[in-house]
């Protein structure tokens, strides 16, 4: 049965595989052209002295010009926040819905294999490839976003997406999801368009409503001259709301932030929720399949 799951499982493993390699190509030659780019603009040296983004400005625009060329302006990494879900719900949807399309699902079972086996083998081998996968984006990933780290910080929220183990996650999910929308849809096209739906459906949720409430932001707020170290991203901060008033009005400045020491905090704890949102959907799946596949 390991056999023949991994045979099924074969075609989604080398499209996984490919998009991996083509990742490869542009995020480790882009990587190292960044690295390249913080040396040959002084920007490296006017960090490590202590500088910020607003007095390294003039390197810092310097090495967004190399960036820019590199991705031809257009913003790459919200593109690349799109590849844990996209990766989850492609191999995830077909490995079911296709052997029932098919009716192999009911020659499975005049074989003496149970339900439960069959499906645990399905699950087991795609889900391998999905993690596999996944891990290897996110190295890529975070080797090409490393140079921009230093600027921006990994806790921005496009950072934030494509680093640590959040992708994983959100990958996960994908996955079961589809897995479970093709066992009760029956049918591929509806199947990848209502896991597509629902995938984007949950990454919003986590996102926009409970992502910022992890842990209460803290607060920074003055009139007239600054603190000397305020909160920014090149401190790896996440500033989520600054209201800055017209100099002169007696209103103070205010900074509401998530600081750089809770960024694996935040990564676990959507983590968490992502895998227990797969872990509830798998159950569906066995459930579905034992109780109503016939």
């Amino acid at each position: 049965m390991t056999w023949t799951s991994w045979r099924l499982t074969r075609p989604a493993a080398i499209g996984a595989a490919a998009l991996v390699a083509l990742l490869a190509t542009y995020l480790v030659a882009a990587g190292h052209t960044l690295r390249a780019a913080l040396d040959s603009t002084g920007l490296l040296s006017c960090l490590s002295a202590g500088g910020s983004r607003q007095t390294c400005s003039d390197q810092a625009a310097a090495f967004y010009r190399t960036l820019n060329s590199l991705t031809g302006g257009q913003p790459v990494a919200a593109y690349l926040v799109l590849l844990p879900g996209l990766l989850g719900v492609f191999v995830g949807t077909p490995i079911l819905v296709r052997e029932i399309e098919s009716g192999t699902l009911r020659l499975a079972w005049t074989q003496s294999v149970t339900r439960t086996r069959w499906l645990t083998s399905r699950l087991v081998i795609a889900g391998l490839v999905v993690v596999v996968a996944q891990l290897a984006i996110t190295l890529l990933m975070t080797y090409w976003r490393g140079p921009v780290n230093m600027l921006d910080g990994r806790f921005e929220p496009t950072g934030y997406n494509i680093q640590g183990i959040v992708p994983l996650g959100y990958a996960l999910a994908a996955f079961a999801l589809g897995a479970f929308v093709g066992v009760t849809v029956r049918r591929s096209a509806p199947a990848f368009a209502i896991t597509l739906a629902g995938y984007f459906l949950i990454r919003l949720v986590i996102e926009n409503m409970l992502r910022g409430r992890f842990m209460t932001p803290l607060t920074v707020s003055w009139v007239g001259h600054a603190p000397t170290v305020l909160p920014s991203g090149a401190h790896g901060d996440w500033l989520m709301e600054q209201d800055i008033p017209k100099p002169g009005s007696g209103y103070p400045t205010v900074i509401i932030y998530q600081p750089a020491d809770r960024f694996w905090t935040f990564q676990a704890l959507e983590l968490g929720i992502t895998v227990a949102i797969a872990a509830t959907l798998i159950t569906l799946t066995y459930v579905w399949v034992r109780r109503r596949s016939h």
